[in-house]
């Protein structure tokens, strides 16, 4: 069994998500992907990653939604979610999201939040 990280990442965009998935692997974490919020969510339950980074649109389920069901979660999973749109910090200061990053994401930025999440 791997002591590596899990990472969630949820996002439609195929290229988006392909490179969000690449970059995470180089630095060293589990990483599995799906670009679907319901499927995202089979993912959250089943595998209960260490860390979501998710949009916020998606197919079906949205990333706010997701933060939600997280709520009702036991051990609830640290989230990271991404908009191009950066209004959605009210609503996320109220759920577990660790952070809220506009797009295009600064990737230097986004491993440093990654790290401090994990390893806090």
């Amino acid at each position: 069994m791997s002591d590596k990280k899990k990472i969630l990442i949820i996002e439609d965009d195929d290229s988006s998500r392909e490179s969000l998935v690449s970059f995470l692997e180089e630095c060293g974490y589990n990483v599995i992907s799906t670009g679907d919020g319901f499927r995202g969510l089979e993912l959250m339950k089943k595998d209960t990653p260490d860390l979501i980074i998710t949009d916020n649109r998606l197919p079906n389920i949205d990333g706010i939604e997701l933060a939600c069901i997280n709520e009702s979660f036991t051990k609830k999973i640290p989230f990271i979610i991404t908009s191009a749109y950066d209004n959605l910090k009210d609503i996320i200061s109220k759920l577990n999201v660790i952070s809220f990053l506009e797009k295009p994401i600064d990737i230097i930025l986004l491993r440093d939040l990654v790290d401090k999440t994990l390893f806090r």
